[in-house]
């Protein structure tokens, strides 16, 4: 199996063991884009799709120094920087990410704001580009690729 660690990623974090359903069909021939890897629920996927042993995994997240820290841990690991809001990083991860026919977006915020806090207009703002605008930037340009778990 793959060349990953004998202890999991989510495990040394203490975050145990997550095993979406959705996951229950990826292959050994799959090519998976996980974008917003470096974070708790990222690497549980991590974790489970490296058992599941995939071929490529594209990890992305905006701490590139994390995500090349756990591309060191098994070679199928392709660390790439990604800001789902920036336009800019959208098109370079979709440029490295051609032959993704699966992908998980864990990209998402919640900033909690009172509606009567002054910036609460901004907060709302940030949270629609993160979770709507930019995850629709991100997954339509892989639309011919994906398949739908």
């Amino acid at each position: 199996m793959g060349n990953s660690p004998a202890g999991s990623i989510t495990g040394a974090l203490g975050l145990g063991t997550i095993t979406p359903l959705s996951l229950m069909h990826v292959s050994d021939f799959s090519a998976v884009g996980t974008f917003n890897a470096d974070g708790g629920i990222g690497k549980a996927f991590i974790d489970e799709l490296l058992k599941r042993e995939v071929t490529k995994l594209y990890i992305s997240g905006i701490n590139i120094e994390i995500l090349n820290l756990i591309a060191q841990l098994d070679n199928r690991l392709i660390p790439i920087r990604l800001d789902i809001t920036n336009v800019e990083d959208i098109n370079l991860c979709v440029g490295k990410c051609k032959d993704v026919n699966i992908i998980i977006n864990n990209a998402g915020i919640e900033l909690k704001s009172n509606l009567l806090e002054i910036n609460a207009s901004n907060k709302f703002d940030k949270e629609i580009k993160v979770n709507f605008t930019g995850a629709m930037q991100l997954t339509n340009p892989f639309k011919k690729a994906i398949r739908i778990l």
